[in-house]
């Protein structure tokens, strides 16, 4: 990346492995059933992917279903800020990253059901008191152990897709 940007080539880069597409292109084309399904940055497509398929296809990503009032969406998780406005019947994008958790308690309680270490981070299991099953993201330094309790915390705003 840093040798073309110095010589200033346009490339054109193939790949299936979509961290490398990610963190080499400027702008990235999903191919998907042989059309192309969204061009758009990097940071486009992970937080405002057109559809449920290219969010999927780029990234780890939770689905919760949800009904959208304007600029909110309620779901299993509370009432939560929507990146565009909508209304009726959705499914929202929530990427693991974008949940929090605290030891604290809260209106949004779950058990953890597995960890995954990974020194940089961490991916944690969470089973909310309905059996919604989500994933989550933390930092190294958090400490969680299946079975704990945790208030899980939603952080920003929400893609949503019609149903």
């Amino acid at each position: 990346r840093a040798i073309l940007k110095k010589a200033g080539t346009t490339c054109i880069f193939v790949t299936h492995d979509q961290e490398e597409a990610l963190s080499l292109a400027d702008e990235v084309a999903v191919m998907l059933h042989g059309q192309v399904s969204q061009a758009a940055t990097p940071q486009t497509l992970y937080h405002h992917p057109v559809n449920r398929e290219v969010a999927s296809f780029i990234g780890e990503a939770n689905f919760l279903p949800g009904q959208a009032e304007g600029g909110s969406v309620v779901c299993v998780l509370g009432r939560l800020p929507l990146a565009q406005a909508a209304s009726g019947a959705v499914e929202i994008l929530i990427r693991p990253e974008a949940l929090m958790m605290s030891a604290e308690p809260g209106p949004v309680m779950a058990e953890i059901t597995w960890r995954e270490f990974y020194g940089h981070d961490q991916r944690l299991g969470l089973r909310l008191a309905d059996g919604t099953a989500l994933i989550a993201r933390a930092g190294s330094e958090q400490r969680f152990a299946p079975g704990e309790t945790v208030q899980v915390i939603p952080v920003g705003a929400v893609q949503a897709f019609e149903v």
